[in-house]
């Protein structure tokens, strides 16, 4: 998903509200700037936070003389003259007040009136997704997405430089050590990816493939935050050579295993969407699974299909999408659906931000 052309397409049709749902915030404004300064659009980008007004996002200054609260940002919004982005920090706790629904309309009703002259637009930036029924129909939302492969090596690189600089080991050997880094912390905000390969390497005296139990830990602490009982956080600490015969299927796993590297991305390799295990008990089902999250180092999630049952209409459906939802946030996994099929184990191997269904 490219969010800055979704971004960009938005404002050149002029659709007056947006919804971005982010826990990154200083991406989202990084690009939200960047679309702003296209061409075809040159709109000005102004932030407003309760706790700081109205500032202008380049050099900070007010936009204002006084420091709106958060009805009076909808009459300014209301008088803009220009041709801007109005980004709203963390503005969903307002959006049950029926003035803000009202402000709010009235907006989407007068931005488009003057997409002749210049565009304008203001834009909720929030962790939280809240819509009240009133504004389904004028706002749009984007899901601005976790970094991807690339930002991740960004990171790592800018990491690895600041590491150097204050002389600590970074023993990284080859591509093969910097993909495994860099495929562990998938799935993790700049924020958290940052500082997790700060608190390892400190932990660790070194910048090294032992930082990736660490950053496992921290998804760990996800997944106990946002499981909701139906998804096991597993630590597996199995290796193929504990699995009885299988010999084709470890094959398969180790070869599989390849298929997540950097080297297959270049090369546009197609990666594996799954396999469903299917046996008596005690057959090695399970241990087999445990044993390919160990060598591939991700995080291993157990489903527990019993708790996804609920006797709400669509409740079951719901929780199912959160899982799902929460796996995919997790970057690259080993999503563990156990007894999906009587007698059977359903694993759903995953890389990325995109599920493989």
């Amino acid at each position: 998903m490219d969010v800055s052309r979704d971004l960009a397409t938005l404002f050149a049709a002029s659709y007056p509200l947006v919804y971005v749902y982010t826990h990154e915030e200083g991406r989202a404004l990084e690009t939200l700037y960047r679309v702003s300064q296209r061409r075809e659009l040159k709109m000005e980008l102004l932030v407003w936070s309760v706790t700081e007004g109205l500032l202008n996002w380049v050099d900070g200054t007010p936009a204002v003389d006084d420091r709106p609260d958060y009805i009076g940002i909808l009459d300014v919004a209301r008088g803009l003259d220009r041709p801007c982005i109005l980004v709203l920090k963390d503005y969903d706790p307002y959006l049950d007040d029926p003035l803000v629904v009202r402000g709010l309309r009235d907006v989407a009703t007068l931005y488009p009136e003057t997409s002749n002259q210049w565009r304008r637009a203001l834009v909720i930036l929030s962790p939280q997704l809240t819509i009240p029924a009133a504004l389904e129909k004028e706002m749009a939302v984007v899901d601005f997405p976790l970094p991807h492969q690339g930002v991740m090596v960004e990171i790592l690189d800018r990491v690895i430089g600041f590491q150097e600089g204050m002389q600590v080991p970074v023993r990284l050997n080859g591509d093969g050590d910097r993909d495994a880094v860099v495929g562990s912390l998938l799935g993790l905000t700049r924020f958290e990816a940052e500082n997790v390969l700060a608190k390892a390497t400190v932990t660790c005296g070194e910048l090294s493939t032992q930082v990736i139990p660490y950053v496992l830990g921290e998804k760990e602490q996800i997944v106990r935050k946002s499981g909701g009982g139906a998804v096991e956080y597993i630590h597996p600490r199995v290796s193929l050579a504990k699995v009885g015969g299988l010999d084709l299927l470890k094959k398969q796993i180790a070869f599989w295993g390849a298929a997540f590297g950097e080297k297959a991305r270049r090369y546009n390799l197609a990666q594996p969407r799954g396999a469903l295990l299917i046996g008596e008990p005690g057959t090695g089902k399970s241990l087999s699974v445990k044993a390919m999250a160990a060598l591939w180092q991700v995080p291993l999630l157990r489903v527990d299909i019993g708790a996804l049952f609920t006797s709400a209409l669509g409740g079951t459906e719901e929780r199912l999408r959160q899982v799902l939802k929460l796996a995919d946030s997790l970057g690259r996994s080993v999503l563990w659906l156990d007894e999906g099929v009587p007698g059977s184990k359903c694993v759903q191997c995953r890389k990325g931000a995109r599920p493989s269904r």
